[in-house]
């Protein structure tokens, strides 16, 4: 995410992007990334019950970027629209132990005799000559409900679906929002000093990072004890990055 905001900062097409007011000065770049049809592979824990640990993530990444002035870009010039299209990357396999490293895992707890599933993830993504680059830090509980039963009978079930309570959606979007401001701090100087080799500065303060979900495809969580898997489908969201940025040389 990091490196997709720097390729957008140091961007200089020619082209004027009609996004962005005149006004808008030094100059502004904005990132734009949707994950679409996200699910997740969990393995239950055998040490640990009702935890489960993370196999597979797969989904889908659209993403766009444009600037004013000077970091004014397209996508494909040729297709319709000021910024051309949003770019599909198609579908993205992260799997543990292969091109991902760290510990993802799924817990289920109750509160209030209510269901609660625990995320928490801290992974870093492993490239092919053996480097790692930042991927995701999260932790959430999150209230759910039982589509039908008990949770006293979870065990007993062969199979056992949840979603998330409104309090639930927003606390995962809180996550989500956190997991961005936790990444641009650890990342900070690294966008900075690549920034500054390509003559650009970002206005103090001026960063801007959102989580939203968008569309209508929900949260669920489905578990299936006879073959110790849980799978997960989270939201479609958008992410959008936003910064000022200023020439440090002419």
């Amino acid at each position: 995410m990091v490196a997709a905001l720097t390729c957008a900062l140091v961007a200089m097409s020619a082209a004027r992007a009609d996004h962005v007011s005149d006004g808008d000065y030094p100059y502004v770049a904005e990132i734009t990334i949707e994950l679409l049809a996200q699910e997740k592979l969990y393995g239950a824990d055998p040490g640990r019950a009702l935890t489960w640990r993370e196999k597979t993530t797969t989904r889908i990444v659209l993403y766009k970027f444009w600037g004013s002035s000077l970091l004014s870009s397209f996508n494909d010039p040729e297709e319709g629209g000021p910024h051309g299209p949003l770019r599909d990357v198609g579908l993205l396999v992260h799997e543990a132990g292969v091109n991902r490293v760290g510990t993802s895992t799924l817990r289920l707890s109750s509160k209030a005799g209510e269901p609660v599933l625990e995320i928490e993830q801290d992974t870093e993504l492993k490239q092919s000559n053996g480097d790692t680059r930042p991927d995701v830090k999260l932790s959430a509980a999150l209230e759910a409900r039982l589509w039908k039963g008990a949770l006293a009978d979870f065990a007993d079930r062969e199979r056992v679906t949840m979603d998330l309570t409104d309090r639930g959606k927003a606390a995962l979007l809180a996550a989500l929002q956190t997991m961005l401001s936790d990444l641009y701090a650890r990342e900070r100087e690294r966008l900075t000093d690549e920034l500054k080799t390509n003559g650009l500065a970002m206005e103090p303060d001026s960063l801007q990072m959102r989580a939203e979900f968008i569309g209508t495809r929900e949260f669920k969580a489905v578990f299936d004890n006879n073959a110790g898997l849980a799978r997960v489908r989270l939201p479609d969201m958008r992410i959008r990055i936003r910064a000022l940025v200023e020439q440090t040389y002419e």
